[in-house]
């Protein structure tokens, strides 16, 4: 929340939860003036999602904008903010860079009201997690007490009443988160607990109004037949503070060196779930094959004569085989060979092999837990804090009913007034009621001033679009015209564009064929010349041996 998580003394106390709990016995009153709280946000995108702080006018450095830190106010200020203002008024952006957190918190504390500081100590999760813790234990104890010591069961007492209020609230609250949460719900072993402890206690309290209505049936018998109506009510209520006795070990998650072994039992208990599977079905097992290998007319027990005890009904053998699988022979009931040897084996079976097998599997839980031990405490204390950080379902009971109709009512004037569609257009009631209760309220009305900011700036440009487009549909027809007229032109320009360059394109090609023709045709007589000059040198060779044949001169 807002308060330091650091330097919390008061005295001999240290630490912020020891210092929490001090302030919690004043009821909050001396928090404002013991505590330290941090220092608001530079902006709301900076702000934490539990820091309620709001942002004093001028914060961090625009002292003359803030009516309590301006200059004809600073008289009655203490030295040491008189100190911090006099140190930003002379060395300026240096003294701005150089002032951390604290130095701003200290300058600052003028414009931080009393009931500010008393609204933000009730507001943080811590508080409220001790504060839930202390009035869980005195809960306890008080039940625990007049269940023990001062408990009658044929009177209405102010404590069922008490309690019935109490876990009137628990019931409210349980609703709420299953509403939010839906089958997830379930998935949580805490609040199983809840659920069973509340239901418990009324049915508890349903059989002591019931009885204390109609005294003749208080003897009667219900579900069991070892106890009557009017002492299963005291059961029932002895059922409850079980569970809620459970159910106090969630304040020690919180606890470094207790949580892990919290986390450990957790995971011991489903591993015990998984194993009972199996011991079940080997129980049973065992149960009708020694059913089978007894001698039902040798019993030692008078059944005629004591039909009203348990060891002579029909489902006996089950509760028997159920014990001698927790160590218990009752060898005064095994006259036969065949049900000793399926003894032996039962011992060997059930109170040897399964029982090593499941400490085995606890062993490695055990390690596995061991190794992950800090990781998993820091996700349970992230859970922890994540749910007493919704002021109204973290509160102590039975006041959490009070702060879960004022955030309903708040919840219905954030809707018909449009601020959840401004701000979660897109969400259905359910997540937006989720978000009314996780959501920081200071962070929710800064969100809300930025969405209204944005919807009068977009609503502004949607109305001067539309003045513009008013003032453009008189030169509508005109621009449509000039582009018409242009669009024409542009078309006549290239199609004579592409006429003239299909007529420079006929040119070319034409230049091309006839100079190609021209130098064909001068390759075709230079061959033509040179052909004519090797026949004439041809025939002149001839000629020349035919005048030397006929001289003589050569002999054929």
């Amino acid at each position: 929340g807002d308060l330091m998580p650091y330097g919390q003394t008061i005295g001999p106390l240290r630490g912020l939860k020891k210092s929490c709990a001090f302030c919690l016995l004043t009821m909050g009153l001396g928090a404002p003036w013991i505590l330290k709280f941090n220092a608001p946000p530079k902006a709301s995108n900076v702000r934490f999602p539990t820091q309620r702080r709001k942002v004093p006018i001028g914060y961090p450095f625009d002292i003359d904008a803030s009516p309590v830190l301006s200059r004809g106010e600073q008289e009655t200020l203490k030295s040491t903010t008189r100190n911090l203002l006099a140190r930003l008024t002379t060395e300026g952006s240096a003294a701005m860079d150089t002032m951390n957190n604290d130095d701003l918190g200290e300058l600052w504390m003028p414009t931080f009201t009393y009931w500010e500081r008393f609204q933000l100590f009730w507001s943080s999760p811590v508080v409220i997690f001790t504060a839930n813790g202390m009035v869980q234990c005195l809960a306890l104890f008080l039940f625990t007490d007049w269940v023990i010591r001062t408990y009658k069961e044929d009177e209405l007492q102010a404590f069922d009443q008490v309690f019935a209020v109490f876990f009137g609230a628990s019931v409210t609250m349980e609703f709420m988160e299953l509403f939010l949460t839906g089958l997830d719900y379930f998935t949580s072993f805490w609040n199983i607990l809840d659920v069973g402890a509340a239901s418990f206690y009324f049915l508890g309290l349903y059989l002591k109004i019931q009885c204390i209505n109609d005294p003749g049936s208080c003897n009667n018998y219900l579900w069991t037949a070892s106890l009557p109506i009017h002492r299963l009510n005291k059961s029932y209520y002895s059922a409850c503070l079980s569970l809620l006795w459970a159910r106090f070990l969630r304040i020690f998650a919180v606890n470094k060196a207790v949580g892990p072994l919290v986390i450990m039992v957790r995971k011991m208990g489903i591993d015990l779930l998984k194993f009972g599977l199996v011991w079940t079905v080997m129980w049973i097992a065992f149960a009708i094959a020694m059913n089978g290998s007894v001698d039902g007319n040798d019993s030692p027990y008078d059944c005629e004569h004591e039909m009203a005890d348990y060891k002579c009904t029909s489902w006996w053998f089950f509760v028997r085989t159920f014990f001698q699988a927790m160590g218990e022979p009752m060898l005064v009931e095994h006259r036969t060979d065949a049900s000793v040897i399926t003894l032996v084996f039962l011992f060997i079976i059930m109170n040897v092999v399964l029982l090593n097998l499941l400490i085995a599997i606890m062993s490695n839980t055990y390690q596995d837990v061991q190794l992950q031990s800090n990781r998993k405490f820091l996700m349970d204390l992230y859970e922890v804090s994540e749910d007493y950080s919704r002021i109204s379902l973290g509160m102590p009971l039975p006041f959490n009913v009070l702060f879960i109709i004022f955030d309903f009512l708040g919840f219905l004037q954030y809707s018909l007034d449009g601020t959840f569609k401004l701000l979660y257009p897109d969400l259905g009631p359910r997540e937006r009621f989720q978000r009314h209760l996780s959501t920081n309220k200071t962070q929710l009305q800064e969100r809300l001033e930025l969405a209204r900011h944005n919807e009068q700036h977009r609503r502004a440009s949607q109305q001067g679009q539309v003045q513009k487009t008013y003032k453009m549909r008189g030169q509508e027809a005109y621009y449509q015209w000039r582009t018409d007229a242009f669009m024409e032109n542009a078309k006549t320009r290239y199609i004579d564009r592409f006429n003239f360059g299909q007529d420079i394109k006929e040119t070319y090609e034409a230049k091309v064929r006839r100079s190609v023709l021209e130098h064909v045709k001068r390759i075709q007589d230079r061959q033509e010349d040179n052909l004519k000059d090797v026949q004439g040198s041809l025939a002149r060779e001839m000629e020349a041996l035919a005048e030397k044949i006929r001289s003589g001169v050569v002999n054929i």
